[in-house]
């Protein structure tokens, strides 16, 4: 099972790595994942501009730099550092095991970048 997976993950990255995004498609595929409304308070407003700065910044981070620039694969693994790894805006006393069962069970975050990513693909 584990050796399938890690061929299915290669054939998807390899697949991911060959798709260029432009960087409008980032910041829309970042847009469609941290919509802001104007009904939202400011605080929520700058948590969500703050998500997206904070992936764009990973997205050209050295580690991240080399899967190449601007692909699906870079992208996807700087909303997976995102995800991952950043500071929470709250942290409580089961962050780090509910941020472990996300990571395990599939991170809502991390998902629906992917849905979005592929829709760019399909679209080409």
């Amino acid at each position: 099972m584990a050796k399938t997976y890690m061929e299915r993950l290669a054939e998807e990255a390899e697949t991911l790595a060959q798709f260029q995004l432009s960087r409008g498609m980032i910041e829309e595929i970042l847009e469609a994942m941290f919509p802001v409304s104007e009904e939202k308070t400011d605080r929520v407003k700058n948590n969500k501009e703050q998500a997206k700065s904070e992936i764009l910044t990973l997205l050209d981070a050295h580690d991240i730099q080399k899967f190449g620039k601007n692909n699906a694969w870079s992208f996807m693994n700087a909303v997976s550092d995102w995800a991952g790894h950043r500071t929470p805006l709250r942290k409580t006393a089961t962050y780090n095991e509910m941020n472990f069962a996300k990571t395990i069970e599939g991170h809502p975050v991390l998902d629906q970048a992917k849905v979005l990513v592929d829709s760019f693909m399909k679209a080409a």
